[in-house]
Parts: structure tokens; sequence; C-alpha cells
């Protein structure tokens, strides 16, 4: 019975050590402990790289070139000789020239007018200056389009035959020897051209001047016309006024003009139209100046372009400034409208109001000088003068200044005295019809 026991009780001791005892370690096949791993970044996918287009070459100008043999004139023992011309579509034109100056005498060569498919273009004559006797000269004339923001609506694509006008000046006395040498010119087996005024709607016309509408860009304040020279017409020059609402611009422009030739205007009354607060515009009035070789001026002929877009216009002008006279009968009007910057210098501006409309016969009407001096504060100065043609219901201006007065002297004074002259634009002639006498205008 007591083995018994001591048997079943070593059995309990050693089960109990077997229980108590720690488990074994499980080794993996590789080894008994796992090793450490770094992990590796996830790299970033590669973006598709940005295509950049490539620009477009800017296809150099094609240049046609024509040899030529063509004398052009011969005047005073002086000829000149085209050799070559030189084209490029709506970029350039040059024309090669040779002068020979067979005189004794130092000569200059002046381009007088350029003309391309009978449209009157700017060109430059180089190399033709101070030519010495005896001597041969290789010159140019060059006319660029390329910065000439009109060229495209002169739409010189084919150069079909062209006009070159000179003058030969004596160096030394700097008198002309021959004055508007015209040469016309065929280009050989040149494509015939369109006319300029293919397209264009004719607004006015009579035995001297046509007038036509090339096109309205957006509003009348931007109007393109062409004025043409008849082919019998005598005037030597024509100034043309554009008139807005009543208003012409403080500074027109004169033209001369071969016959048969067109001229290209680009008319723009931004200035005066905001000048005036003008803010839609349905008629545009052009009144054309025609001045003869001698001096005489035609009455003013006028060519009215319309805006079909437009109903009526709209205008809500300033106050035009206190009068510094009035004629007795209903003549005119002036205004002091301040001083202002004119061609490089000061200028007093006056407004003149044209009011013949309430006179028995509406006058075309200007002015100028009745007395050469200027008086600013008890000072005489030589009076300078600068008028535009006023018309009928129409406002022109008229600038004064004093020849070589020190800058700042109109700014700074405090009155002025002066004398003018108003004159009709009468059948060619200038008939004063009012000497104002001198009075004075209060500038504080």
């Amino acid at each position: 019975m007591i083995k018994k026991v001591t048997v079943a009780l070593i059995l309990i001791l050693v089960f109990s050590c077997l229980a108590c005892a720690p488990a074994p370690a499980i080794e993996t096949p590789e080894a008994a402990t796992a090793p450490s791993v770094t992990m590796e970044p996830t790299a970033a996918p590669t973006p598709e790289p940005t295509v950049v287009p490539t620009p477009e070459p800017t296809p150099e100008p094609v240049v046609v070139d024509t040899a030529m043999s063509e004398k052009l004139f011969t005047s005073n023992r002086v000829t000149a000789t085209l050799t070559g011309v030189h084209f490029s579509e709506n970029d350039f034109v040059t024309f090669d020239l040779s002068i020979n100056n067979a005189s004794a005498a130092s000569v200059s060569v002046k381009l007088d007018g350029a003309y391309l498919n009978d449209w009157q273009v700017e060109g430059l004559l180089a190399d033709a200056e101070q030519i010495a006797g005896g001597e041969t000269r290789v010159a140019t004339v060059i006319v660029n389009f390329a910065n000439d923001p009109n060229a495209v609506y002169r739409n010189i694509t084919a150069l079909a035959g062209f006009t070159l006008d000179f003058n030969v000046v004596d160096d030394a006395s700097g008198k002309n020897l021959a004055s508007h040498i015209s040469s016309s010119v065929a280009m050989p087996d040149a494509v015939a051209t369109v006319s300029p005024v293919e397209s264009a709607t004719l607004v006015y016309e009579d035995n001297s001047v046509a007038v036509y509408l090339q096109g309205i860009d957006g509003t009348l304040q931007n109007t393109r016309a062409i004025l043409y020279k008849k082919p019998k017409a005598t005037w030597k020059s024509v100034t043309v006024d554009p008139v807005y609402a009543g208003y012409t611009n403080i500074v027109n422009q004169t033209y001369t003009l071969d016959t048969g030739k067109y001229l290209l205007l680009a008319l723009d009354g931004t200035e005066v139209m905001t000048r005036q607060n003008i803010t839609a515009l349905s008629q545009l009035d052009l009144y054309l100046t025609l001045a003869q070789s001698d001096g005489r001026l035609n009455r003013p002929v006028r060519a009215t372009i319309t805006d079909p877009n437009v109903a009526e216009t709209v205008s809500n002008p300033p106050d035009a400034g206190p009068i510094v006279y009035q004629s007795e009968l209903s003549y005119f009007i002036l205004r002091n409208m301040g001083v202002t910057q004119y061609d490089g210098h000061e200028a007093l501006l006056l407004d003149f109001e044209n009011i013949t409309q309430n006179y028995i016969k509406q006058l075309d009407i200007t002015a100028y000088a009745s007395n050469p001096r200027i008086t600013i504060d008890g000072t005489a100065y030589p009076l300078m003068t600068y008028c535009t043609n006023c018309y009928p219901t129409t406002h022109g201006y008229l600038l004064l200044w004093a020849d070589g007065a020190p800058e700042g002297t109109l700014t700074n004074a405090t009155s002025i005295s002066v004398g003018l002259k108003i004159s009709r634009i009468n059948a060619g002639r200038l008939d004063p019809i009012v000497d104002t006498g001198n009075f004075t205008v209060d500038l504080k």
C-alpha cells in the first residue's frame, strides 16, 4: 500500500515538473531570428513630358527682283535712269537709280511724290544729295509698308506700275532747276490690278475731284475715304476738314496729288469727339478746299458720309469757354479755351464759331493777323497764327502764339492783346469782312 502511494507521488511530481518547464523555441528554416527588412520607398510615377508646340516659322518675305533700263528724266543735264525694282507684297518696294550729273554744278535730286498702282504712298530718296558735276551716283527710292497700318487698305499685292516725281535743286543757290518731273512706268508682264475704288462707294463728285467711302471701322470716329483727282483737274493741293457734329479737328491736313491718282484718307475723330463728348455720330461731313497753283482758293465743297447703323448724333459738349470777341454783325464768336501745346510751343487756343447762318448769307470764313504783333502783359512779340477754315453752323479753331517768347510766357500771362482779320473764302480769294482791331483776352 505504501509502495503504491510512493509511486503515485513520484508520478505526480514528474508531471508537475514537465508542466512548469518553458516551451522550446520554434526555429525557422533559415535562422533562429528573422533578419530586419528595410523597405524601399515607392517611386512616384514619372509624369508625361509637356509637349511645347513648335512655333511656325515667320515666312521670309518673297521679293520679286526685276532688272530695268528705263530713263526717267533728263533735265538741266541731269539724267536719272531706273536700273532695277525690288518688290515684296504689302511690305516694301525699292527702285534702283543711276543719276548722272553732266553739268558743272553740284545738284541734289529730291523725291516729290510716289505712286504705286495709282495709290499715293510715302517714299524716300536716299543717296541723291550733292551730286558733283560729272559724277554718276547710285541712288535708291524706298517705299516701306511694314510700319504703315493703312497699307493693308491699299492692298498692293502686286506691282503693275508706278509713278515717281522729282525735283532737281542747285546746291549753291538752293533753287529748283526743275520742279515736279513726273515719270510713269509700267512693269513688264504685269498682271492687271483692280481699281482702288473697285469696292468703294461714291459720296461726292464734280469736274475736279471725287470722294469715295472705303469703309467705316466700327463707327464714324474711324472712317476710311478715298480722294481722287480727276485727269483734267488743275488744283495744286486740297485741305480736308472733317467735321464731327459741328466741330473740326484743331489741326487738319493739306495734301498734294497728281492727276488720275488716289489718296487714302484714314480719318480719326477720337480727339475732337472726346473733347466735345460726342458719344454717337450719324453723319460725317468732309469739307474740301482746293488751292490753285496761283494760290487762289476754291470755295469749299462738302462730301457727306452717313452711318446707316446710327439713327442720330448724340453730343453733350462741355462749356466752350468765355467769349473774348463777337462781331457786331452775326458773323462769328471767339471763345478762350486756354493755353495749349502746338507744334512744340505754347499757344492760346480759341474756339472759332461761324454763325453766318443768322446773317443774310452763309459764309465760309477764316482768320489771320491784321497786326503782326501780339502784346503779352505789355511786352510786344511777333504774332503767329494758325486757323482752320470755319464753315456755317460749325466750329473751327484759332491758335495764337508769340514768336521767340520764352517758354512759359503765355502760361504765366494775365492778358494778351491781338488784332485779327476775318475773311470769307470767296470765289478763289480771301475777302476781308471784319477787322477786329486790337482786342484783349483775359487769361486769368
